[in-house]
Order: structure tokens, then C-alpha cells, then sequence
């Protein structure tokens, strides 16, 4: 999915290709309880810690994804080529790109997929009138019990295609408005739903020439409930908006199946599972 601004209402134009739904995360496993460094509390209530910075490894590259940077960068170029060809406008046609929102499984299953966001992102980053500055990247939590969000400690997001620089900036503009946390270097490594979107940004930007001067800023999401999705949903709001920044979702969408405990089955017996999962699909949308 793919959500653009023409002036000033956003709009949301679905992909090409069909994906799963951004439903359910009930089969998620919790390995370890909460343990996310510096918890800021309300704006002003505190005084915020310090946190030590660390350059975040490609921690899942030669097995979620190649670790050879010509290997790897072939086939994402594939992948682009095929949604390139599939899509009906090119950048110059449409609206400013706002957010993208994309899977997060192993390339060799989600690649394809999220190509199609990604051909519109580099398509963005590459316009010369483009006012891109940041990214920001949200992504879920699988391997840390997390109730809030917290953001990224890296100066550096490792990549075999070229490292990322971390917005410094705006993370310390985002903590001083209180309630978000700081990831350990190990939590924020072992989490693959933020380093399986890091190749392709990186992809985009090199070529657009603009590995150097887009920063990226990540920020780990938890589980949480719906006031706490709204209270966070507005201290950001302000920054989303602001037109130098992009946003790039990150989400396992449906795992569909008896080894996720999720099967929801279709009311009308006619309709066909897949039919059934793609409804999940724009409702989670």
C-alpha cells in the first residue's frame, strides 16, 4: 500500500500485487521481558539519561537476505524491475509520496512484494523537486515484550548495499517529548522486522545519489493498547506530517494458519480462503 498527498488529503492506493493482512499479531512469542534502556516519562517530568550510541550491524544478512552486496543488489534490482513494469504512474504523475507500508519476511518470500512499495519510494527520493530529508521507520516488536515504542540508539544502520546514517536530530526531539524508550544494541539486532526494510532504503538512496544526506531514524513499536496507540499516534502526528518526512511501516500482515493459532474461516462457505484473507487485508489496511 502505498500513501501519497495530493496538497493536502492523503490518500491510499493499493499495490499492484495482493498481501497478506496487517491483522493479527496474537501468535507473537515472547522471549524476554522488557528491558529497553531509558523509559522517558511525560514531557518535562524528567530529566532524560544518556544512552550509548553503537553502529548496528547487518545482524540477518546470509540468512534472511544475502550478505553479498552484488548478490544482493541484483536481486532487489529484479524484484524493482517487475514492479516497475507493473505499476501504472511514475512519480512525475502522481502525488507526493508520504508512507509506505511493507512486509518484513525473508526476501526470497516478501521481496517481490515489497518492491512495489519501494519502486515508488526510490521513484520519490529521486525526484528533483523532492523535499525528503528523513525516514522514518516503524516496525514491530518480536523478540522483547514491549509496552510503548522505542526508538533506535545506531548512528549506523549496516547494510550490504550501504550503511544509513541515524537522524540524531530528531531522535532527541522525539525523547524530549516524553514516553519513549532507547533499544539495547543487542534488542534492536536481533529485531529482523526494521533490518529487512534497510537494504532496499539503502538501494533507493544510493541511487538517487542521497546515501549521505537522508537520514533514517528508526522506532520499535509494541504491543499496546488502543489509548496508548492514540496517545503515541498523536505526540508523532506533527513530525509525520511535516513534508521532508517519509514513513515506511513495517508489518507481518496475516500469518494465516493453525501454527500461528490465527484461522479465521469465511462466513459464506463459497468464498475461497484466499478471498477470505485478502478482505482481512483492507480491513487491517
Amino acid at each position: 500500500f502505498i500513501l501519497t498527498e495530493p496538497r493536502r488529503r492523503p490518500v491510499i492506493r493499493p499495490t499492484t500485487r495482493n498481501t497478506k493482512s496487517i491483522r493479527s499479531t496474537s501468535y507473537r512469542k515472547i522471549y524476554s521481558i522488557n528491558n529497553m534502556g531509558t523509559v522517558y516519562g511525560k514531557e518535562g517530568s524528567k530529566k532524560r539519561k544518556s544512552f550509548s550510541s553503537y553502529s548496528r550491524s547487518a545482524y540477518h544478512a546470509g540468512s534472511w537476505y544475502s550478505d553479498s552486496s552484488s548478490e544482493l543488489d541484483e536481486q532487489l534490482s529484479s524484484f524493482l524491475s517487475v514492479a516497475q513494469a507493473e505499476s501504472s504512474k511514475d512519480a512525475s504523475s502522481r502525488p507526493a509520496l508520504r508512507a509506505v507500508i511493507c512486509p518484513h519476511a525473508g526476501y526470497s518470500y516478501s521481496g517481490p512484494t515489497a518492491a512495489f512499495s519501494y519502486h515508488q519510494l526510490a521513484e520519490e527520493v529521486a525526484r528533483e523537486d523532492s523535499s525528503i530529508e528523513k525516514i522514518l521507520v516503524l516496525h514491530p516488536s518480536h523478540h522483547v515484550y514491549l509496552d510503548g515504542c522505542s526508538i533506535s540508539g545506531a548512528t549506523v544502520l549496516e547494510t550490504p548495499l550501504g550503511n544509513l546514517k541515524v537522524d540524531d536530530e530528531l531522535r532527541e526531539e522525539i525523547l524530549g517529548l516524553g514516553s519513549f524508550g532507547v533499544m539495547k544494541q543487542s534488542e534492536d539486532e536481533r529485531e529482523h522486522s526494521g533490518e529487512m526494510q534497510y537494504p532496499y532504503i539503502a538501494k533507493a538512496l544510493r541511487q538517487a545519489g542521497k546515501l549521505e544526506t537522508v537520514r533514517v531514524l528508526p522506532i520499535m513499536c509494541g504491543s499496546i493498547s488502543v489509548a496508548k496507540e492514540e496517545a503515541f499516534g498523536k505526540l508523532l502526528a506533527p513530525i509525520v506530517g511535516r513534508s521532508n518526512v517519509l514513513c515506511v511501516i513495517s508489518t507481518d500482515f496475516c500469518h494465516w494458519g493453525s501454527r500461528f493459532q490465527y484461522q479465521p474461516t469465511p462466513t459464506v462457505s463459497s468464498q475461497a480462503i484466499h478471498e477470505h484473507i485478502r478482505e482481512l487485508d483492507h480491513q487491517g489496511m
